[in-house]
């Protein structure tokens, strides 16, 4: 009589059956958990229940980024800065269609090729650069651009990698990990 149950009939004392039950949960916060219940009780004697539990964890990826520059701390025009910019799935799901963007402050310029990529076997990246904060990701970083010293580029000011495969849940293979060099001006 109620949406979530169901009734056997015919079924003799201790007789084994299959039941197959489908069941969805909303998303909630990473690792909640979520229990479902089964209760068997028998028509004609109803204090005779049986009971049992299945829990179940909400699982879904969780993308943490983080950003670090060698040498830290205050260094005169001139220095070249090393960015390394980090993803790391810490989720209990492999993480599809991500991006990850970074930007160049307007007192850097863009060391042209020093991108470096370390990814988990199997996944690849497109990379693209951008002149006008975002809105396009044309541009094509040159030597001189800008009015930049030769070997940068002054136009540069967002950095974009674009997976092309999931981003594992499980290490080692849920970080990729993203390096620049980019000059003070």
């Amino acid at each position: 009589a109620n949406p979530d149950s169901a009734r056997i009939t015919g079924w003799a004392a201790g007789e084994n059956t299959v039941a197959t039950v489908t069941y969805s949960a909303a998303m909630g916060p990473v690792s909640a958990m979520d229990t479902l219940i089964f209760e068997a009780r028998s028509v004609t004697s109803p204090t005779q229940i049986d009971e049992g539990r299945l829990e179940l964890t909400l699982i879904r990826p969780q993308i943490s980024l983080a950003k670090g520059v060698d040498p830290n701390g205050t260094s005169p025009p001139g220095t070249d800065l090393t960015y390394t910019v980090e993803v790391t799935n810490g989720g209990s799901e492999d993480a599809v269609n991500l991006i990850a963007v970074d930007s160049l402050a307007a007192e850097l310029e863009f060391q042209v090729g020093s991108i470096d990529n370390t990814l988990p076997a199997g996944v690849t990246v497109v990379l693209e650069y951008s002149n006008d904060g975002g809105s396009t990701w044309t541009y094509t970083p040159s030597s001189g651009g800008c009015s930049a010293t030769v070997g940068y580029d002054r136009c540069v000011n967002r950095i974009r990698w674009t997976f092309q495969n999931p981003l594992s849940a499980t290490a080692p293979n849920n970080v990729a990990q993203f390096e620049y060099v980019s000059r003070i001006r």
